[in-house]
């Protein structure tokens, strides 16, 4: 699924994952990203975006003499439409996880570094939400039944990164 992306319980990812552990007696879920994933490089340029925007918008704040009522309208009506695009809404979903990796990498980073490290940080994301969605993976990987493991697939040499 585009972004690995695992927001609830409903769907045939969290459902195709429990059907394998309790009927094909599978002992290994791995979650598998891969480099140079489309969405996550649109969410992390979306946050990027939405960061620098939000940065001025502040500096400007901050000088202004007259900040109240300064609230740009046009904006909030252009985000109110947006909420409407389900492409949109997929990619604000995944914001979060390039907000996360933006933390983990130096600073400068460009949007590609950003975007890789926030490939990883989405797989460990999708295996949290595996366990806290579904009650029959969590209980499956407690007692030990399956092992939850991650990885990022590399699309230019065929490797696997195993990820801790």
């Amino acid at each position: 699924n585009a972004g690995n992306t695992c927001t609830h319980a409903e769907g045939s990812m969290v459902g195709s994952v429990e059907y394998s552990v309790l009927h094909l007696k599978t002992k290994l879920v791995l979650v598998l990203g891969h480099t140079g994933c489309g969405a996550i490089m649109a969410a992390t340029k979306a946050f990027m975006e939405q960061a620098a925007t939000e940065q001025l918008a502040a500096r400007r704040k901050a000088t202004s003499e007259d900040s109240e009522g300064s609230g740009d309208k046009a904006s909030t009506v252009a985000s109110d439409a947006e909420a409407d695009d389900k492409l949109t809404g997929f990619i604000k979903s995944l914001m979060p996880v390039a907000a996360d990796a933006s933390e983990t990498v130096k600073r400068g980073a460009s949007i590609e570094e950003i975007a890789a490290a926030a490939v990883k940080v989405n797989v460990g994301h999708t295996m949290k939400s595996l366990t806290v969605l579904s009650k029959v993976i969590r209980e499956a990987a407690e007692s030990g039944d399956i092992e939850i493991r991650g990885g990022v697939y590399n699309m230019q040499t065929g490797s696997v990164e195993f990820l801790d």
